[in-house]
């Protein structure tokens, strides 16, 4: 790519981060985001960090239960240790865990989870990360919903029109899954935002890491980061695109290498 013109290689490393495999759609699809940043708790400390974040389960198996208090743990993790304001309603929130195949989704009490059979998405950290996204995008400052001044407006005031972080697919063009995607890479895989050389990646990841976290949050990306890069090598998988497109733009001095 050393020749190519700064806009074909910034196109071209865009469709190498979509997908960390074959037809991967969203972050979810990404089988370290899915597991997450840490080891999963037990149900009772679980559920005490669900009650931290004043959220609800309905229909949940224990390892689910699990999931969502080990999603939520890790983001208290990257906040400081205290949950994050934004995503506690004072109005309790339920998780709805179902047995049907499709998206999930949120209506404005309560994220639908659906497990779509053998892809378990209940126990898939990713995903309830991208629903806890919502939830996030739709609050103001205080947690409580509002359209007038929502995460939403404050992301896409940061972003600029049109400018999105290609993290999935999924984030390509609508404002709203964009965010959720870009929080879930955020607290699942950080790589993809922290390591992506796009312009769009950079205001993405400065805007959850200074402006909706807590400053501990980049220190903790970097030790989730580290210790997915250890789990990966030893599990042989293959490097991810995030990081060879990076690896490529210093061999090659790529202009794209020293965007901010």
């Amino acid at each position: 790519m050393k020749n190519m013109p700064l806009q074909i290689v910034k196109t071209v490393l865009a469709l190498l981060l979509v997908s960390q495999s074959a037809g991967a759609i969203s972050v979810k699809a990404d089988p370290l985001a899915a597991k997450g940043c840490l080891p999963r708790l037990k149900v009772a400390d679980a559920e005490a960090v669900i009650k931290r974040f004043n959220l609800a389960v309905e229909n949940a198996r224990p390892a689910e239960i699990q999931t969502l208090g080990t999603t939520l743990k890790w983001i208290e993790t990257m906040n400081d240790n205290r949950p994050l304001s934004r995503a506690v309603r004072q109005v309790l929130y339920t998780y709805n865990f179902q047995t049907k195949i499709g998206n999930s989704r949120q209506d404005p009490t309560h994220a639908i989870i659906n497990r779509n059979g053998p892809k378990n998405y209940g126990e898939n950290v990713a995903q309830l990360a991208h629903e806890l996204g919502h939830l996030i995008g739709n609050s103001d400052s205080t947690g409580n919903p509002n359209p007038e001044d929502s995460t939403y407006i404050d992301y896409v005031n940061h972003m600029g029109p049109k400018n999105y972080c290609l993290v999935s697919t999924y984030a390509d063009d609508n404002s709203h899954e964009q965010f959720a995607e870009v929080f879930a890479a955020f607290v699942t895989r950080p790589e993809l935002i922290k390591n992506n050389p796009s312009r769009a990646c950079k205001k993405a990841y400065e805007f959850l890491s200074t402006k909706l976290f807590a400053a501990t949050s980049d220190a903790a990306a970097v030790r989730c980061l580290n210790r997915q890069s250890a789990i990966a090598k030893r599990a042989k998988l293959p490097e991810s695109p995030a990081s060879a497109a990076v690896k490529e733009q210093a061999a090659t001095n790529a202009p794209a290498a020293s965007a901010k």
